[in-house]
């Protein structure tokens, strides 16, 4: 009765579930059933290619083939002026495990044996790894401030609620954060002018050094549009457009 519903099914479904059955009964030592799986299911004209038995181009694709090739498909190319991240001691000591070991052990044996070493290694043998990733992230981190300053407009400072009930959420871990954010927004609302006047004050200076960037950002922008050509991007209408309003 299974293998007559199988022939209900789309003929690729089909095939799939075909080649499960097939593996099963080969498994439990039926290989003739599984024969005869294959003829009642495809008829007797059916071929082990049009079966997806055989690697060809009419085999079914692994699931999620055609996904991945999309997604590598849409990956964003990496920006070459973008600094590069260093490795971590970890990784530094499997490299260098890695090149003493050509030849020794299996490429796929590499990660496991050095994976087992690392871990029986003690501080002072790490050391010299990670101390060499310390020193270059101290180099990348101001690298990496230096390109942002470039590449990434400034972050727009919080509204006065917005700060009140971080500092409020962060005062009262032990609570859920459903319900702290609840009440903060409800301790906020009952807040006098006046206790509200220190978080509108802090947004304020906030504020003012978001304008010195975001200015010092756009420069930046349109000299490297005036050098290169292309169009300037600006940030700051777009974000009047969107920035948020403070609850009151």
């Amino acid at each position: 009765q299974l293998v007559a519903m199988v022939r209900l099914l789309p003929p690729r479904l089909a095939r799939l579930v075909t080649v499960a059955l097939q593996a099963r009964l080969h498994h439990d030592g039926m290989a003739p059933a599984a024969f005869a799986v294959t003829s009642f299911v495809a008829g007797p004209a059916a071929s082990p290619t049009a079966l997806g038995l055989l690697r060809g181009p009419e085999a079914p694709k692994p699931l999620g083939y055609r996904m991945s090739s999309r997604l590598s498909a849409k990956k964003k190319e990496r920006d070459p002026n973008k600094p590069k991240r260093p490795q971590s001691g970890w990784l530094r000591y499997l490299g260098e495990f890695r090149k003493e070991q050509k030849g020794k052990i299996l490429a796929k044996d590499v990660l496991g044996f050095a994976g087992e070493k690392w871990k029986t290694m003690s501080e002072a043998e790490k050391k010299p790894y990670n101390d060499a990733f310390e020193a270059d992230k101290a180099v990348y981190e101001v690298a990496m401030a230096a390109y942002n300053a470039d590449h990434v407009p400034p972050k727009r400072p919080p509204t006065a609620y917005i700060v009140f009930s971080g500092e409020f959420i962060k005062s009262n871990l032990g609570l859920d954060i459903v319900e702290a954010s609840k009440l903060a927004g409800d301790k906020w609302k009952a807040l006098t002018d006046k206790q509200k006047a220190p978080y509108k004050a802090k947004v304020a200076k906030l504020k003012k050094e978001y304008e010195v960037k975001l200015a010092a950002y756009e420069a930046k922008q349109q000299a490297r549009v005036d050098k290169f050509g292309g169009e300037s991007t600006s940030v700051g209408e777009s974000d009047g457009e969107h920035e948020a309003t403070a609850q009151s």
